[in-house]
């Protein structure tokens, strides 16, 4: 068996791979706007639920009243976005609106209250924490430099709402340094205090979280794309490779440059007339019974866990035990071969209902040593399954039209497939008939057959 892997060229193009990762992330950012901008409305629900219990009437009302222009910038935002009027700027304006309005909310005193505290004392009361709240929403957006953008829009946004306080006439500013405990003290109790170092530590803690969480972002996009790739390569491999060869060659860069022996079971199919059956057809037709047909072998074969070589026109050949060795190797081997013939059966009910020429199919089982291993050069290598084993299969397949049967398998498959029998798989060996044994071309000795 050989098993073409050409390493040199993709199987697609890489634009178009990247165009439709893009396309599938903008797809998600959508969804996340739509969790966002859930996320907010339960946010500002539950804010809008405890401003009665922490402020007093008819403060709570300005604020609340700040909760519903929030609101009305997510709906907004969500509305554009899922628009035709739709540009990539649009959020980094939106998260711009949120940064400003939130540090007006947080440092403005209510023009409604009586005794509000001063914007001194508002800075003083951790109102900052809010800010996380916004990076919270941002992060469902799936978009690193949108998370950054809030961390500088916040940062900004907060340093100006700062020196607004800071430039106030009645404002006392302490510098990173107060001095000692008496200092401290009567900064603390000063109602007026400006705290420059906290300020500072809240702006610089405020873009580091951004920053980390826009890697975060970054990282896991990253990842989803190597994902994506990687599963992208693997299904292109499986469209010409068997399922447990692409995990052999997914793992390893050369997973067959040792050559060695082992034991497997080796199925040929052909069609039998299938050169006659081409001549009264059309090339179309012809190709659609040779499809409908590999894909059934196809399904047989991997159902069975075995590996499929390249198909040679009616021709397959498939091998049980490769890459790797297995309990049921022979075992599944014959299963594979009676499912075969079930599926050509109910087909051909299929093709006689449509008026086309029913198929028959010959199948040639052997079970024995095989040598395993690459062949081919650096840039083209060949998975290669030879030795006496699949050249006694070949020939086995060749005599079902001499014994007039579908399939002819080895004496010694027989044996290995009742030793290696799955515990369900009693039926598989009904009906079988031991005939003479077969003398082959090559061989010494004829050998032991069965046929059914």
């Amino acid at each position: 068996m050989t098993l073409a892997r050409d390493l040199a060229a993709p199987a697609l193009p890489k634009a178009g791979v990247s165009s439709r990762i893009q396309m599938a992330f903008e797809s998600e950012e959508i969804e996340g706007l739509r969790l966002a901008t859930r996320g907010r409305m339960v946010a500002l629900g539950a804010v809008a639920l405890l401003l009665p219990a922490i402020s007093t009437y008819p403060n709570f009302l300005y604020f609340e009243g700040l909760l519903l222009v929030f609101l009305g910038l997510g709906w907004a935002q969500y509305a554009l976005a899922t628009s035709r009027h739709a540009r990539r700027w649009h959020p980094y304006l939106f998260v711009t609106l949120d940064a400003g309005l939130l540090a007006f909310t947080l440092t403005v005193p209510s023009p409604f209250a009586e005794n509000a505290l001063t914007s001194q004392m508002a800075l003083r009361g951790n109102v900052f924490i809010y800010y996380f709240m916004l990076l919270g929403v941002i992060a469902f957006s799936y978009r690193w430099r949108l998370m950054v953008w809030c961390g500088v829009v916040g940062a900004l946004s907060w340093t100006l709402a700062s020196l607004r306080t800071a430039t106030l006439d009645d404002t006392t500013v302490y510098g990173l340094n107060l001095g000692g405990s008496d200092a401290v003290l009567t900064a603390i109790t000063n109602p007026s205090a400006f705290f420059l170092a906290d300020r500072l530590q809240e702006i610089v803690v405020l873009f580091v979280v951004a920053w980390m969480l826009g890697l975060v972002i970054l990282r896991s996009r990253r990842l989803a794309e190597r994902q994506i790739t990687a599963e992208r390569e693997r299904a292109n491999l499986a469209r010409y490779f068997s399922p447990n060869i692409v995990d052999e060659i997914a793992k390893r860069d050369r997973p067959f440059a040792a050559v060695r022996e082992q034991p497997a079971a080796v199925l040929f199919c052909d069609i039998v007339g299938f050169t006659k059956m081409a001549e009264s057809q059309t090339p179309t037709e012809t190709i659609d019974i040779l499809r409908g047909y590999h894909q059934r072998i196809e399904r047989a074969v991997f159902d069975h866990d075995g590996t499929l070589d390249k198909f040679l026109g009616d021709g397959v050949m498939a091998t049980f035990g490769t890459p790797e060795t297995g309990p049921h190797d022979a075992f599944d081997a014959l299963a594979c071969a009676r499912d075969i013939v079930r599926a050509m059966e109910d087909w051909n009910r299929v093709l006689q209902h449509d008026g086309a020429q029913p198929i028959r199919i010959s199948i040639g089982l052997h079970y024995g040593p095989v040598v395993i291993g690459d062949l081919g050069s650096a840039r083209r290598l060949e998975l290669a399954v030879l030795g006496d084993t699949v050249n006694v299969a070949s020939r086995l397949e060749s005599r079902t039209r001499d014994l007039d049967c579908r399939i002819v398998m080895s004496d010694h498959l027989l044996h290995a497939a009742r030793a290696s029998q799955r515990s369900d798989g009693a039926h598989i060996f009904d009906a079988l008939d031991q005939k003479e044994p077969l003398a082959l071309r090559g061989r010494a000795e004829p050998i032991p057959v069965w046929t059914s």
